[in-house]
Order: C-alpha cells, then sequence, then structure tokens
C-alpha cells in the first residue's frame, strides 16, 4: 500500500520540479510568467510554459554535470535540490512582484481578455451557460479519461523494460552515473546521440529507481494530453480563457486527446521510458508559443522566445 501512495506521488512531485525550475529559468531571462499562487484559467499556459522551460534548463544543468564529471547520484540529488530552493524563491518573488502590481492596477506579463472586457461593459448581457445536457455529458467523459489515465499510471509503475529502454534510454545514463559522466560506450552508438530527457532518467534513477524514470515519461504523456485539450478547447485564439470556451470547444479539446491516444504506440510508450512523448510535448509547446508570439497575446515576448 505504501509503494503505490509512494509511486502515486512520484508523478506530481517531479512536475513540481520541473516546475520550479521553470520559474528559475524564466525569472533569470527576466520573462514574467503569470503566477498562479491566485489560479485562473487564463493562467493555464503559464503551467505549460515553466514545465518546458525547467526541463530545458535541468537538462542543461544535468549535461553540465556529465561533462565535468558530477554525474553521480548524490551530486545529481543535490543539485536538483539547489534548483528546487531557487526556484521556490523565483515563485514566491514573481508572486509579490504580482502582488505589488495587482494594487497599481495592472499585473506584469498581464494577458487581455477580450471576452471578458465584453461580459463586463455596461449593457451587455451575461453569458449564457452551458446546457445541462452538455455539463453531464462533458463530465462523464472527463471522469472517463481520468479511470484511463489512472490504468495507464498503474501499467508505468510495472517494473519491466522494453527493448530500447535496455539498451540505451535507461542504460545509458545508469553508465554514466556509475562512471560519473560521459564516455564512450563500446558497441552502443546511441552513446553518441542527444540524450536530452535520457539525462532526465538519469536523475530519477538517482533520485530513486528506473520505475521512476519510467513514469517520467508517463508525466510527459500527461502533460501532452493537457495541452491538447488547452489548444483545442481554446481553439484559433490563443487569447481565449477556458471558462468562456462554448461547451462544443471543450468536446474539441477532449477529441484531440482522444485522437492522441487512439494511436497505440503512444499508448505503449506513455508506460516505459521511451523519449518520443517528451520531444511531442517540447514540438507542441514551441508551436503553441511561436502562435501566441504572433498573435502578440504575451504582453512579454521573452517568454515564449525562451521556449522557442
Amino acid at each position: 500500500m505504501w509503494m503505490l501512495i509512494e509511486r502515486t506521488l512520484a508523478v506530481p512531485l517531479f512536475a513540481a520540479m520541473l516546475y520550479l525550475v521553470g520559474c528559475l529559468v524564466m525569472r533569470l531571462v527576466g520573462a514574467f510568467r503569470p503566477s498562479i499562487w491566485t489560479f485562473d484559467s487564463s493562467r493555464i499556459q503559464a503551467i505549460f510554459d515553466r514545465v518546458a522551460a525547467g526541463t530545458g534548463g535541468l537538462v542543461l544543468v544535468l549535461f553540465l554535470a556529465g561533462a565535468v564529471g558530477l554525474y553521480r547520484p548524490g551530486a545529481l540529488v543535490g543539485l536538483a535540490a539547489l534548483l528546487v530552493l531557487l526556484g521556490l524563491a523565483a515563485a514566491w518573488g514573481e508572486h509579490q512582484l504580482e502582488h505589488t502590481a495587482t494594487g497599481a492596477g495592472r499585473t506584469p506579463g498581464h494577458v487581455s481578455d477580450p471576452d471578458r472586457s465584453r461580459e463586463d461593459a455596461p449593457g451587455t448581457e451575461p453569458r449564457s451557460a452551458a446546457p445541462a445536457g452538455w455539463r453531464w455529458f462533458l463530465a462523464l467523459l472527463a471522469i472517463g479519461w481520468s479511470g484511463f489515465f489512472v490504468l495507464l499510471a498503474l501499467q508505468a509503475i510495472r517494473p519491466d523494460l522494453a527493448w530500447d529502454s535496455n539498451v540505451y534510454h535507461l542504460n545509458l545514463p545508469k553508465l554514466f552515473l556509475r562512471e560519473g559522466g560521459f564516455f564512450a560506450v563500446p558497441m552502443n552508438v546511441y552513446s553518441h546521440w542527444p540524450l536530452g530527457v535520457d539525462l532526465l532518467f538519469g536523475l530519477a534513477m538517482a533520485i530513486h529507481d528506473h520505475v521512476l524514470a519510467k513514469q517520467v515519461h508517463y508525466l510527459f504523456a500527461i502533460l501532452t494530453a493537457g495541452l491538447l485539450f488547452v489548444v483545442g478547447a481554446r481553439g484559433a485564439s490563443a487569447t481565449t480563457p477556458l471558462r468562456a470556451a462554448h461547451p462544443g470547444a471543450l468536446l474539441t479539446g477532449l477529441l484531440a486527446v482522444g485522437l492522441f491516444f487512439a494511436n497505440p504506440v503512444v499508448i505503449f510508450e506513455a508506460r516505459v521510458a521511451y523519449v518520443d512523448i517528451a520531444f511531442a510535448f517540447f514540438t507542441l509547446v514551441a508551436a503553441w508559443a511561436a502562435e501566441r508570439s504572433l498573435q502578440g497575446s504575451d504582453s512579454d515576448q521573452r517568454g515564449p522566445l525562451v521556449l522557442l
């Protein structure tokens, strides 16, 4: 029972680490992202932005550690803890900055909300609520997807290894952890490939074991599905908040998630330590950042540029 609880908490805790490192990265480049301490649906993009930036920043730190011979379990855990603490300080600093700016009447990095402006305008009819039938239908779909993700999570915590994981996705980080850094692995051409996400797997194994590494790839499947839903529900405009989305748009988001998991390869890879879904997540985040930049929906354009 305790092992199941431990495995259940591992995914959100690892996601929180990536998020906090992302706060630090955004702070270092001077790109303000709206805080989610006071959460509303228009700020959902900040979660994906920070997780993507945090993953990139953490991979860079892990690469440097491998280059200088510090890719060892104790050193990696210490580096990760230091980055989390710095990320907490950066997140709290953003919260304080936003709180101060809100008192002055505007939030840094504020994203305009044309729907709310129209709703608050004098003489404007309030937005009609979604029909009860729609709400029940969407609720049932959400429950169904939740059950699917739970079953997928149970598959991800199985200790078995897929072929590519055993050859290089997990084997190479394990060897690097043993040697303290990069080296030419005889008869393994993959040791010369870019190993960004694989270095994250090494950190997961340094923290716990290879099952946590599998859960990291499962985390990217959840993030990709969540971002597909958000992009699909918002339609063509990156500025449309989810609370203003039509029920049909929400159904479009759920359909996008369904098409993603309709590919049996996605279901297989979501429960093993491969890298393809992580690549899909970064590609989607970059495309979304490009769209927001072109639409001018971010008043601070440095954030999307960092993600690109």
